[in-house]
């Protein structure tokens, strides 16, 4: 990064590995940085996304998960847009069965 502050995959590469250690907020702050570079980075939506949801603030997680979806569809990978918008459609569902079962 310090030699090509540019380099996409250097930051989704730095992102993941934060992730990993179970540093989800400097995830997230790698991940923005690579989609900063790349507004169309479909792995980089989806996995800013996941660690959203995993963090609680399903609205942009939803966001992330669906640009990313979008991202794969318009660079021709239908079945990983798919994959996405089943995933979104099943995280919606357990969301609001969770809401409904708390109140």
């Amino acid at each position: 990064l310090k030699s090509d502050p540019n380099h996409i995959s250097a930051y989704y590469n730095r992102a993941c590995a934060c992730h990993r250690r179970g540093d989800r907020m400097n995830a997230i702050v790698y991940f923005t940085k690579a989609i900063e570079r790349d507004p169309n980075y479909a792995e980089a939506y989806v996995n800013r996304g996941l660690i959203r949801h995993q963090l609680g603030d399903r609205n942009l997680a939803f966001a992330d998960l669906k640009k990313g979806a979008e991202c794969f569809r318009d660079r021709g990978k239908t079945n990983a847009a798919k994959k996405i918008f089943s995933l979104i459609e099943k995280l919606q569902k357990n969301n609001s069965t969770q809401i409904s079962a708390i109140g």
